[in-house]
């Protein structure tokens, strides 16, 4: 539905996962985390996506792998541990586990960046607020253009 809506940009998913290390949370157990974005972007050539992902990732020392769709995670990464995929409306997706320290902001640095989005200061999600006004407009446009897939009225 959200690919529907969005038809007329690419979209990037990027799922990211891990494991709260005990630092940072010393009462509790080991617990996952995990975000999921969705971002449309106009329209780019997809291997012009992927690029920007591998070459923002290489200055951070990460090395990403082409992942077919039909791979399940679990042939890439045991259970638990983190990783970090980014999905694209066509191909394979973009794959890195994660070792050591990994930006939480990942995929936002990415598509911030003057080859995409050139919205430098978007990468800080708390920059992003709008007005309460502004904010109500963008849920009930949302709510009117996901309607046609709201499956809870046939419930």
């Amino acid at each position: 539905s959200i690919s529907l809506i969005y038809s007329d940009t690419s979209l990037i998913f990027s799922p990211y996962f891990s494991s709260l290390p005990p630092s940072l949370s010393p009462s509790l157990p080991p617990s996952p985390s995990a975000m999921f974005q969705v971002v449309p972007v106009p329209k780019t050539p997809e291997a012009a996506l992927r690029q920007v992902f591998i070459d923002h990732g290489k200055s951070l020392g990460l090395e990403f792998t082409e992942m077919d769709r039909a791979t399940p995670l679990t042939d890439m990464v045991p259970v638990g541990a983190p990783y970090f995929v980014a999905h694209f409306d066509e191909g394979p997706q973009l794959f890195v586990r994660i070792r050591g320290r990994f930006p939480l902001q990942f995929g936002r640095e990415v598509l911030c960046s003057p080859l995409l989005l050139a919205a430098p200061q978007r990468v800080d999600w708390r920059e992003c607020s709008l007005s309460k006004e502004a904010e109500t407009e963008m849920a009930a446009k949302m709510r009117t253009n996901f309607e046609p897939f709201d499956f809870t009225d046939d419930l």
